[in-house]
């Protein structure tokens, strides 16, 4: 398909030229319709090149080395959530798949336990395995890094607490 679609914008990059070169021998303006079909297949390929290394930041999905981590809330969407305390409050992720979460308001899990991943459950790509059951948690993405989502109640609110790793 990529070969089909490179031998495409070639064909079409070359007709671009030789409009501007029959033209040219004519003693004519450089035509506009030649520009179109040279600058079409350069603006489209520039186009790919920079989604490609764009969606491979944003759409990245990061794996057990790259949550391990200490966190804190950077956001609460709650209106009675004080953010003074926001720092207050961590979630510590290890590398052996073990978890700390500083007793937190409106996110009932315990103080510590297991974790799992797992990209099959969207919205619901972590999931914290306590002693008496668990809660799951959502991997917000973003352009250069990602937060921790904890939806608090029915989803449909739009109530959340956002945990960021610690720089």
């Amino acid at each position: 398909m990529l070969l089909l679609q490179l031998l495409f914008f070639s064909i079409i990059y070359i007709i671009g030229v030789a409009i501007i070169i029959i033209n040219s021998s004519r003693k004519k303006k450089i035509s506009k319709i030649g520009l179109i079909f040279i600058a079409s297949p350069i603006v489209i390929g520039a186009y790919f090149f920079i989604y490609d290394k764009v969606s491979k930041n944003y759409f990245a999905k990061p794996n057990y080395d790259e949550l391990t981590g200490r966190y804190h809330i950077v956001d609460a969407t709650l209106g009675d959530f004080d953010k003074s305390s926001y720092n207050k409050y961590s979630l510590i992720l290890n590398k052996d798949s073990t978890f700390t979460l500083t007793p937190t308001p409106n996110i009932d899990v315990c103080d510590s336990g297991k974790y799992e991943l797992d990209y099959s459950a969207e919205y619901n790509e972590l999931f914290f395995r306590c002693s008496q059951g668990g809660y799951c948690a959502h991997i917000d993405r973003h352009l250069n890094y990602y937060r921790i989502e904890f939806i608090i109640g029915d989803p449909d609110t739009g109530e959340s607490i956002f945990f960021e790793k610690d720089k």
